[in-house]
């Protein structure tokens, strides 16, 4: 029988691929781009928070800063949701098929990189 994931497995396995992606080089400020200047400082949501230890910059961060789903409550519905989107699916669809109000498809739909939408 095969095993499946939970979706708290899935989630997790999708944010820690984010992380991996966006620091593989190690991990530096979004802000500033600094390396080596900065500190854990406490969590957010279940998330590592960290603080920018550069003058100029002083900003808090954490794994998801920058991106479109940084401020989500739906982190774990981001990927079907893009499938659904580069599939050319209306926003009714989209947020059908996800799960999601249409308000919240059409703000995801203006949040995406252009990159990632079909021509």
């Amino acid at each position: 029988m095969e095993k499946t994931d939970s979706p708290a497995q899935s989630k997790l396995s999708s944010l820690d691929e984010i992380r991996a992606s966006r620091f593989h080089d190690g991990l530096t400020c979004p802000h500033c781009g600094e390396s080596d200047n900065f500190k854990k400082n406490g969590t957010y949501h279940g998330r590592q928070c960290y603080l920018c230890l550069h003058k100029a910059c002083g900003h808090m961060f954490n794994d998801l800063t920058n991106t479109p789903i940084h401020h989500t409550n739906y982190p774990e519905k981001w990927a079907s949701y893009l499938r659904a989107m580069v599939q050319g699916y209306s926003l009714r669809k989209c947020a059908k098929l996800v799960g999601i109000s249409l308000q919240v498809s059409f703000e995801w739909r203006h949040e995406t990189p252009t990159h990632l939408v079909p021509d």
